[in-house]
């Protein structure tokens, strides 16, 4: 008979598992509590005179653009009947009523493609595309010119 050491599990190894899956999840929470206090502050303060479904198209267009969408793709978002089905109305206050540079946002986006090895021009193309990122040109040109 071969004689087989069995594996003990190493104690220490999974605790250090499991407290990096806790922080992880730590770290999530914290940052959705943040965005839901903000949101929760926009509800409440203007919640008597606009309509419900206007504020929370205008809290997930919020979501949107911490993504660094653009103001067309965020629109796209919220009235696709694949994503979040809002009216046109609604959609549109949301866009009028999020304040955000959407230059920022293509400069954002305009780094990860240049992390990815873009030219310039491929980036350029990306970030006016009507298939990717649908930025304006004045937005993409600001991005090119702000890279390095």
């Amino acid at each position: 008979m071969e004689n087989k050491e069995e594996k003990k599990p190493n104690v220490a190894k999974m605790i250090l598992i499991w407290f990096v899956w806790f922080v992880f999840l730590l770290i999530i929470f914290w940052s959705l509590s943040d965005s839901w206090k903000e949101n929760t502050e926009i509800q409440t303060a203007e919640e008597s005179s606009i309509p419900r479904e206007y504020i929370n198209a205008l809290n997930k267009a919020k979501i949107y653009a911490e993504m660094d969408l653009s103001k067309k793709w965020i629109y796209k978002q919220l009235t696709s009947e694949n994503w979040e089905w809002f009216t046109e109305e609604a959609s549109q206050y949301a866009i009028d009523n999020l304040e955000r540079d959407y230059k920022t946002n293509a400069l954002n986006k305009a780094k990860v493609y240049q992390e990815m090895n873009m030219s310039k021009n491929k980036i350029f193309t990306q970030l006016t595309s009507e298939a990717w990122e649908q930025f304006t040109e004045e937005e993409a040109q600001y991005a090119i010119d702000n890279i390095e």
